[in-house]
């Protein structure tokens, strides 16, 4: 369990969940950079401030049937780039999570066998709070609020059903109890 972490200006990822991990709970954490972008920067990439990668490659077969992780009540913040998280093989519950990073390219990406189920979390002034993948098994988007976003919003397919309950912030109180 992850709780009241705050993570920033990692060179490649500030805070990865991969290598066979399993039943991780991360709650009440925020991820942010405060470095400006860098030429020539990590990752091969100018701007390569790439928040949290679930599952480290499309090859890591290993991860199937692990990485069942929850972010509840997490804060994307400004200067993510990407990767809010980015999935692979995992089935990831994000709730009660505020998206509002106006650097970003994507927040949530479902890659290669990611099941993903985006419930009652707030998007503010993010590009494509969703992004599907190729190879990504289902993601359910589910109450969600979308103020000053573009690109897509939507889920597809029917996405696993936790296995647990969890309280449920009304949406509309999700900003003000993350930050």
């Amino acid at each position: 369990w992850v709780d009241h972490c705050e993570f920033r200006d990692g060179v490649d990822g500030n805070f990865d969940i991969k290598n066979k991990s399993d039943y991780i709970s991360v709650t009440y954490s925020k991820f942010h950079y405060l470095k400006p972008p860098k030429a020539g920067g990590s990752g091969g990439s100018d701007d390569h401030r790439y928040s949290n990668l679930i599952g480290s490659s499309d090859g890591a077969t290993a991860d199937r049937g692990k990485l069942r992780i929850t972010f509840a009540r997490c804060w994307w913040a400004p200067g993510c780039k990407e990767r809010m998280p980015r999935v692979r093989f995992g089935k990831v519950h994000l709730v009660n999570n505020y998206f509002n990073s106006t650097v970003s390219n994507k927040c949530i990406a479902a890659g290669v066998e990611a099941d993903i189920r985006v419930e009652s979390n707030v998007f503010e002034g993010v590009k494509t709070p969703i992004d599907l993948m190729s190879g990504y098994t289902a993601v359910t988007a589910v109450d969600n609020v979308f103020t000053n976003t573009t690109g897509n919003q939507a889920g597809n397919k029917t996405a696993f059903t936790p296995p647990y309950s969890i309280i449920k912030l009304n949406k509309t109180a999700v900003k003000a109890d993350v930050t």
